[in-house]
């Protein structure tokens, strides 16, 4: 039976169809990577800042706590994360960047998704899943 916990639905497969800027892609992967280091260390509150608005209202922090003490239960503390793919578009609302990872657990490899976009100062997390 495969799990998954999302907040938001990330259902297409991640493609490069596009291309954003160097700076786009580096800033938007970074936030991706200390959003997971957070989130390992178990430094919430940093970690929570790292998300959009929008995410922000449709998972309160301690929800996000929850959901991550349960893919800790399930899968064991993370111990690395590799990027695999990323797909770039911009549209009507602007950019947007979404990323699949492969997450290292002790029991099994796991999968996330993050779908980043700019915020008035840094990219910020719009959505994301893990999937087991």
């Amino acid at each position: 039976m495969t799990k998954s916990i999302a907040v938001t639905a990330l259902l297409c497969p991640l493609f490069l169809v596009g291309c954003s800027s160097a700076a786009d892609m580096a800033a938007s992967s970074k936030v991706c990577n200390d959003f997971m280091a957070d989130l390992k260390a178990h430094k919430f509150n940093q970690a929570y800042a790292r998300l959009a608005p929008v995410c922000k209202s449709s998972v309160p922090q301690p929800k996000m706590e929850e959901m991550w003490a349960a893919i800790e239960k399930a899968n064991g503390k993370p111990s690395q994360w590799t990027k695999q793919g990323f797909q770039a578009k911009t549209g009507t609302w602007g950019k947007t960047i979404n990323y699949g990872y492969s997450v290292t657990c002790p029991k099994r490899a796991i999968k996330a998704s993050f779908s980043c976009v700019p915020g008035l100062t840094s990219w910020q997390i719009q959505g994301f899943s893990f999937n087991w």
